[in-house]
């Protein structure tokens, strides 16, 4: 068993509710630690990598342990279909792993946290992050980028705590035969599920999708630290799943695309005269120009604002969805199982109706909450 060793008193007393935690099973690898730095990351990949393949699942508690019960139930989960071992579980901070060693409902091999984005100088001037759920959205990306860079070969599979799993999912996923499957439709993506598949036959710049969003992710938070012109209502400029529907749009079609990001993300600005980060990069589909005067945009704000939210979803992103044959190792295709038998899983995110209320009692509806799991204290 392998904890990496942190000098301070907090992370022995880790270290020792881990090692009695485990001491059964010490004949497998174990990781509990900080993964900024490289070599923590690939130790921590190569006691859940066994086989090759590694889930990341991310979480934050913020003080409160439903975040971590939820993960502990989609590990539990995997563990009855023989892929608990995979997991690499990314959490919000130390404190977050102690509670997930302390406790004895879930085994878990590998928990990781990490310090990237946690201070408020990290974000936006009164739309601090560094305690939300942005961040550790942002950290999910961040990582699975620095998880394929530093290995050469590898199945990397990135899901919700919102899944049911019935089954393994590797064999699916490998059945594609991709070396990207996204989780969608051409209407649109939903990131809950991305599954990468790297290997020598791999062309080269097919991860490069995945360094773009953690560039842009980075640029749009960088430049709003500055910006006089952004407020709360413009986080959705850096919302997780608009910047990778844009991206993969721009990655299969070579065309600039920002259109969710900036066009949907600062509509309410009416772009009279500034720019920000990239936003220029991409035009408007109707017409609305950067950097024009308020009476050039009039008739294009006006389609922008009543024709964009009908057809968004629609007319605009479809024929870029569909234009995968210029990148025939990229594969979009409905992870959210939803009653389709030949996947192995169901995203409530995607399959939840008006019968259930809330995400939980989705799970208990679907046989696929550990009722032990009630029993954890609530607060951390």
């Amino acid at each position: 068993m392998h904890i990496k060793k942190i000098e301070n008193r907090s992370s022995l007393l880790l270290l020792c509710l881990t090692s009695c935690l485990f001491f059964s099973e010490s004949y497998l690898k174990h990781f509990y630690g900080n993964v900024d730095e490289l070599e923590n990351l690939n130790e921590a990949l190569d006691a859940a990598g066994l086989d090759g393949n590694v889930i990341l699942i991310a979480v934050d508690a913020r003080g409160k342990t439903q975040h971590l019960k939820t993960a502990l139930n989609t590990i539990h989960n995997l563990r009855h279909v023989g892929r608990s071992d995979n997991v690499m579980l990314l959490t919000g901070g130390e404190e977050d792993c102690r509670f997930i060693a302390n406790q004895r409902v879930v085994r878990v091999r590998v928990c990781t946290w990490s310090d990237n984005l946690n201070s408020s100088s990290d974000w936006w001037p009164g739309l601090d992050q560094s305690r939300s759920v942005d961040r550790i959205w942002f950290n999910r990306l961040h990582f699975f980028d620095k998880i394929l860079q530093a290995r050469s070969k590898i199945g990397l599979l990135m899901t919700d705590t919102d899944v049911c799993y019935y089954g393994n999912p590797f064999p699916f996923l490998e059945s594609l035969n991709k070396s990207v499957v996204l989780n969608g439709n051409p209407d649109g993506l939903n990131i809950g599920l991305i599954y990468a598949r790297k290997y020598k036959f791999s062309p080269s710049d097919t991860f490069d999708l995945f360094k773009e969003v953690a560039r842009r992710m980075k640029s749009f938070r960088l430049a709003g630290i500055n910006s006089t012109i952004v407020s709360k209502r413009n986080s959705r400029v850096y919302w997780d799943q608009n910047i990778v529907n844009d991206v993969v749009q721009q990655f299969v079609t070579g065309e600039p695309t920002y259109f969710r990001s900036c066009w949907i993300g600062f509509g309410d600005l009416g772009y009279n005269s500034t720019c920000f980060a990239d936003c220029c990069n991409s035009p408007h589909p109707f017409g609305l120009k950067p950097g024009a005067r308020e009476e050039e945009n009039s008739m294009a704000w006006y389609i922008h604002r009543t024709l964009v939210p009908l057809f968004v979803l629609g007319s605009h992103v479809k024929p870029a969805m569909t234009s995968f044959k210029t990148r025939p190792e990229i594969a979009v295709t409905n992870l959210g199982g939803c009653g389709n038998p030949s996947v192995p899983l169901e995203h409530e995110n995607q399959c939840r109706n008006i019968s259930f209320p809330t995400k939980l009692a989705w799970m208990k509806g679907k046989n696929c909450w550990y009722e032990a799991l009630d029993a954890l204290p609530e607060s951390l």
